[in-house]
């Protein structure tokens, strides 16, 4: 097999963190799969496991893979032992040693380790449509670019035993545009840790996502200030979409909408004034991106399981 145009990277863990998450990422990974195959996408699936707990299967042994598709998935485990030992930076998240899951860690792991031109940045449970799929096809796209798309959000689950022609048709009628369509020269951050299309060179270039100890939230969306540096936004419109698979919304139960952070950390952070402000002002606005050269993991040797 060719080497793959673009590699779509996630991160996940099976410790059902959110209700019915491997059935949301298996809905994901074989519509993903399988549409890449009517469009003749060349492409590669890297599931990066992040901190697997010894006393549950791992995601090889609970989802399905369809060997008779051309795309080639890759599991890389990044095991507790590397998860512990991440260095601790000034910009840490309140309790940062109680987080058990650095997502844009593990994203930035991936990327280092793609051998795609281009690289997709989303989350398990995202569903790609056929239209966005066709358009990577094409190879149309620019190094000079960064890409976003629309999310929208589905009002229930994909019905269990649907094929994915039936998944996708459902996905189109019973779903809702998240937010608000962007204003030209406006960044597009919504949900901007479930859609991110760059190539692999310039986002080496930009040194990833910020490798602090915290768990991804927000800086999914400010690492666009750094891309917006070195290359031009464009933002995919109709009818290409994704799609989040609706779930118990973990916001509700998890987080803090005021302050933007897990409830359980609420204590610490308002011990912390302006964490995130912090974040943010220090990282990208002052354009200080912490990360060494070392950033991704890349001197870890990290085991990796291929299925082709």
């Amino acid at each position: 097999m060719s080497e793959p145009y673009i590699s779509f990277i996630v991160s996940a863990r099976n410790d059902n963190h959110c209700e019915g998450f491997v059935d949301r990422f298996q809905n994901s990974l074989t519509i993903l799969r399988v549409l890449s195959e009517i469009c003749n996408l060349k492409s590669e699936v890297l599931i990066m496991e992040w901190n697997p707990s010894p006393d549950i299967p791992g995601l090889k042994n609970v989802l399905n893979f369809d060997k008779s598709l051309n795309s080639k998935v890759r599991i890389i485990t990044i095991p507790c032992e590397i998860h512990e030992n991440i260095p601790p930076t000034p910009l840490d998240a309140p309790k940062a040693d109680e987080i058990t899951f650095f997502q844009n860690i593990a994203i930035n792991a991936g990327a280092r380790r793609a051998n795609g031109k281009y690289i997709v940045c989303t989350n398990a449970d995202i569903i790609f449509n056929k239209e966005l799929i066709g358009y990577f096809a094409k190879q149309q796209l620019s190094e000079k670019n960064f890409y976003r798309v629309y999310r929208y959000d589905l009002n229930s689950a994909i019905p269990a035993g649907f094929s994915v022609e039936q998944a996708v048709e459902f996905c189109d009628n019973h779903s809702a545009l998240r937010g608000d369509r962007v204003q030209d020269g406006k960044l597009h951050r919504k949900a901007a840790g479930d859609f991110l299309l760059i190539a692999k060179k310039s986002f080496e270039r930009i040194r990833g996502y910020a490798e602090i100890r915290c768990d991804g939230l927000k800086i999914d969306s400010d690492i666009l200030d750094s891309a917006r540096r070195f290359f031009r936004q464009v933002v995919l419109d109709e009818p290409m979409r994704i799609y989040h698979q609706w779930h118990v919304n973990r916001y509700e139960k998890v987080y803090d909408r005021k302050l933007h952070v897990r409830k359980d950390y609420r204590e610490a952070y308002e011990q912390t004034k302006g964490f995130m402000d912090k974040i943010v002002f220090k990282i990208y606005k002052q354009r200080k991106n912490p990360n060494k050269s070392n950033w991704g993991l890349i001197n870890c040797v990290l085991p990796e399981v291929v299925i082709r």
